[in-house]
């Protein structure tokens, strides 16, 4: 009888490495597996991709019997001034991290790592920095303390510009490396660069780059030679503007991430990109986005978070293709039957608006997985909600619903809701039929009422406790 063969992903195996004390654990769970499936001849592959998940600290790798079996090295934090000779015996190296420790530079040396495709920078030389920073927001909070109530925007204010201060006294550390050929990604945050690091532009097959949190006031018009480049994430720098950029030679592009600067347009050759996916412009000061914003055809998710708009703008409309909508924390005070155009969407968040209707027309949105309306004003909800069948998850908390209607129930997929902060004196009792159901929120409802009133509603409660739903009242 011929041999069964089976195949053992890398997405199952990183999922059984979850930390390095399930070595282990897991190989022995897989090794059982193969020898009673008769798989005995994929134990050394097994063990080859097992090892090649499992991170070293700099003492573990010190140890380690064979240095060519480090794949993954944590060298973080460590003090280090220069890089130490011993890194080297490390060659096969996939992944380095050598965050918070005091180096200016990286050595040419650095290209003997023929495979180092991950290379983690973050906060270099900047201990003291945070430990002042500390200090700091200790001794504004005790000031404000000494005075009664601290008054939290006040505090943060303060604590804003003493910050913004001691980083101006600190020049970038890190400002050197060599061209690492095989490197796909690279994380550079909070390094205090206040202009775009020149090293960048000769790391050639970067795939991914992060920057995130540093003082930098745009991005690179270099960044058309990074010819690879798939993300770009640029979170909490002091971007006011893209006009440098043309967007047009970012071929690769797919995911940018520009979430907390300090952007108020988008300029027109935004839509050039030609592959980008995913847009993420959250915590700006946008109150409107380019007319031609429909030109980006591929674009799926739209992140708009956190910025000033009082009217989702009409062009959105015009995207059907689009998969994700996230307008938390704006201005909002009516939402579009256009919405409804929106054919593909399957996750739209409106939470933290001054919302008080939600339109009938958002029951067309026939793929919608996850509606997230909570924190707004909302008295009632439209009866075509019922009819969104492939509905996952529904937060309705912080509102003012005085009543869960019927229709509830026909949600069959619904795997969590969220009631709570309402003014509900009732629910539907048909919830215990949802099969899916994990979660059931309701705190801050008029209990006193619910329990007064409608005790059989009680008993569902504790059947659906039965049926392993999580309810919270």
């Amino acid at each position: 009888m011929p041999q069964k063969s089976t195949s053992i992903s890398q997405t199952n195996l990183q999922t059984l490495m979850f930390t390095n004390k399930n070595l282990l654990w897991a190989t022995s769970l897989c090794l059982y597996f193969l020898t009673a499936q008769g798989l005995a001849q994929d134990t050394k592959s097994l063990m080859d991709s097992l090892l090649q998940f499992r991170t070293y600290t700099w003492s573990e790798a010190l140890a380690a019997p064979d240095p060519k079996a480090v794949f993954n090295l944590d060298a973080s934090a460590l003090g280090w001034h220069t890089v130490p000779k011993e890194l080297f015996r490390f060659t096969n190296l996939r992944s380095l991290k050598l965050s918070e420790n005091e180096l200016a530079a990286l050595p040419g040396k650095m290209r003997r790592f023929k495979k180092l495709n991950q290379l983690f920078l973050t906060r270099m030389g900047t201990k003291n920095l945070y430990e002042e920073i500390i200090q700091k927001r200790d001794s504004i909070w005790k000031y404000y303390a000494l005075e009664g109530e601290v008054d939290p925007e006040l505090y943060s204010s303060a604590f804003t510009i003493a910050k913004q201060t001691l980083m101006e006294q600190y020049p970038p550390l890190f400002t050197k490396m060599p061209r690492l050929r095989k490197l796909r990604i690279l994380y550079l945050n909070g390094n205090l660069y206040r202009e775009w690091p020149n090293f960048i532009k000769r790391q050639r097959n970067l795939e991914e780059l992060t920057l995130n949190g540093n003082e930098m006031s745009s991005l690179s018009a270099d960044l058309y030679r990074l010819k690879k480049l798939r993300q770009i994430n640029f979170i909490e720098n002091k971007v006011q503007t893209l006009e440098n950029i043309d967007f047009a030679r970012l071929r690769s592009l797919e995911k940018l991430n520009l979430a907390k600067n300090k952007i108020e347009s988008l300029p027109q050759n935004f839509v050039q990109a030609p592959s980008l996916i995913e847009l993420n412009l959250a915590d700006n000061l946008l109150a409107d986005v380019p007319s031609n914003l429909p030109e980006l055809k591929t674009l799926k998710v739209l992140i708009l978070y956190k910025n000033k708009f009082s009217d989702i703008p009409e062009v959105i409309w015009e995207m059907p293709w689009l998969e994700e909508l996230d307008f938390y924390y704006n201005r909002l005070v009516s939402l579009s039957p256009k919405v409804a155009h929106l054919s593909s969407l399957k996750r739209l968040y409106l939470s933290h608006n001054y919302l008080v209707e939600l339109p009938d027309a958002l029951g067309k949105l026939s793929n919608l997985e996850r509606l997230y309306v909570h924190h707004n004003q909302l008295g009632g909800l439209p009866e075509s909600i019922g009819g969104l069948t492939q509905l996952q998850y529904l937060y309705l908390q912080n509102n003012v619903l005085e009543r869960l209607p019927e229709w509830i129930c026909q949600l069959i997929q619904l795997q969590e809701l969220n009631l709570a902060s309402n003014k509900l004196t009732h629910f539907q009792t048909c919830l215990t039929y949802l099969d899916k159901l994990r979660l059931l929120v309701l705190n801050d409802n008029p209990r006193d009422r619910l329990s007064t009133y409608f005790a059989p509603e009680q008993a569902v409660l504790d059947t659906l406790s039965e049926q392993g739903v999580n309810v919270k009242y």
